[in-house]
């Protein structure tokens, strides 16, 4: 798949809910236990455009991004509405080398955590800092936006954390074509839902 750096507007996905998509068989024995199979790693997300109404000039303007990214062949920077910024926090630690080290974003509940690999970062929303120092880019480091992938010009001591934080976004394809269903007449350019689960999270 073709991956196009551009983001699905932020406007034309007002309202979208997301949902997760996992791969976890879970099977009761025959005594009533509960026994399960993780076939992923990491969940995947799923975008439904919920009923927030479309005017006909907004399903136009999804249709032509839709067109824009090869349909359900390409893929996309896709914003996840409630989840799209992570914290200050440590995604590494120096070994003598420059890198590349990846951004990651760690989830913690009471004494069990979680990290996600983020590979899309947004440009001109991320810090980086070096043993508690503020960095420059370019200056000191350089980012692969398109990967999540960060190496230093000068090689980072062993032991010394590597902080960051900023907006990322998830990488996406569309599963099918835009549904638009008319709810109001076409007077005034008329009234739509989005109907369905267009959307979803591609593995990396």
């Amino acid at each position: 798949m073709t991956f196009y750096d551009k983001r699905l507007s932020t406007d034309l996905a007002l309202g979208v809910q997301v949902r997760f998509r996992d791969a976890i068989d879970v099977t009761l024995t025959g005594g009533g236990h509960r026994t399960t199979n993780q076939n992923w790693v990491d969940p995947l997300r799923q975008f439904s455009f919920g009923k927030t109404p479309k005017t006909r000039a907004e399903v136009r303007a999804l249709n032509a991004f839709y067109l824009s990214v090869d349909r359900i062949a390409g893929e996309f920077r896709m914003r996840d509405p409630s989840d799209y910024e992570a914290a200050r926090q440590q995604f590494a630690t120096g070994d003598d080398s420059t890198g590349p080290f990846p951004l990651t974003d760690t989830y913690t509940d009471g004494g069990d955590s979680y990290v996600r690999t983020t590979t899309l970062p947004v440009s001109g929303t991320v810090s980086i800092w070096k043993d508690g120092v503020l960095l420059t880019e370019t200056t000191d480091y350089t980012i692969d936006y398109a990967t999540g992938l960060v190496t230093f010009v000068a090689s980072v001591g062993a032991g010394l954390a590597l902080e960051w934080l900023g907006e990322f976004d998830v990488r996406a394809a569309f599963s099918g074509p835009p549904q638009a269903r008319s709810l109001a007449p076409d007077s005034g350019g008329g009234l739509f839902r989005i109907e369905g689960w267009p959307i979803e999270e591609v593995r990396v």
